[in-house]
């Protein structure tokens, strides 16, 4: 198939004169002709079914021909969406990219799917708050992935800085309180930059909130069933005995920079 050959020489590095793949240049066709572009869409349903390598760069390049490209066909992300729920077709790299696609195409993976993730959680633990933290709609919830996040040594308050929109969607109507639970969880050594931070971007100066008596932070708050770094994903194994078979089909390779490439081809 001529897609597979294209995807193959972009992934080798074979440019023309001005530095383009044929696959940058297909993609860029793609946004300027509908019928390329369904005619691109039809290959990569074929492509899809007849099983592509498990290789970070062919799934990068992937994603880049979707993104740029302005593919949006159900046909295409149902089938995305079949691959990451069988383990035989789909390995550690196919999900990971896959998650990103289905967000961007804005058909993101369920809070229950990520929850379940547990090898994707240990192993990209940055990209699995990125996804599940806006799917969570409880604010314990996503109060808890992060504290659980921080307190394994994930997030460093750099790390932190670039997630603010996070930040704020897990503090829900009470910030102040969970700002203040998340200085209590950084390392003491990161506490004077994370209250800077904080309070640079969130504006009075909340490291001096002073609890209320016999008040407890809502993401100590503790439930039934959730203790531990891995609580929601157990919680939903239980609930769900006939998931606990399946729970070995995700593992991850880190989300590509595909967008930052896509920029570049503008």
């Amino acid at each position: 198939m001529r897609l597979r050959e294209i995807i193959s020489d972009h992934v080798a590095g074979k440019f023309d004169a001005f530095q383009r793949t044929e696959l940058e240049l297909l993609a860029s066709g793609m946004r300027s002709s509908d019928d390329e572009r369904l005619r691109t869409e039809s290959l990569l349903c074929r492509l899809l079914d007849e099983g592509v390598p498990d290789d970070k760069h062919w799934w990068d390049a992937i994603a880049l021909l979707i993104d740029y490209g302005g593919i949006h066909s159900s046909s295409v992300f149902e089938k995305l969406e079949q691959m990451v729920w069988m383990p035989q077709s789909c390995g550690v790299h196919c999900r990971a990219v896959i998650y990103g696609i289905l967000a961007s195409g804005g058909k993101p993976p369920t809070s229950w799917a990520l929850s379940n993730d547990l090898e994707f959680r240990q192993k990209h633990p940055l990209e699995w708050i990125d996804l599940i933290v806006p799917m969570l709609p409880d604010v314990f919830d996503r109060q808890q992935v992060i504290l659980e996040e921080i307190a394994a040594g994930t997030f460093s308050v750099r790390q932190l800085e670039t997630r603010l929109d996070k930040i704020r969607l897990a503090g829900g109507s009470h910030l102040g309180e969970w700002l203040e639970q998340i200085g209590l969880t950084v390392p003491v050594s990161q506490r004077k930059r994370f209250w800077a931070i904080a309070n640079s971007a969130f504006g009075p100066d909340r490291s001096k909130l002073a609890r209320r008596p016999g008040h407890r932070p809502l993401a100590t708050r503790t439930r039934p069933g959730n203790s531990g770094r891995g609580s929601l994903a157990a919680k939903s194994i239980q609930n769900s005995p006939a998931l606990a078979n399946n729970i070995k089909f995700i593992q991850a390779g880190g989300l590509s920079d595909r967008r930052n490439r896509a920029r570049e081809l503008v």
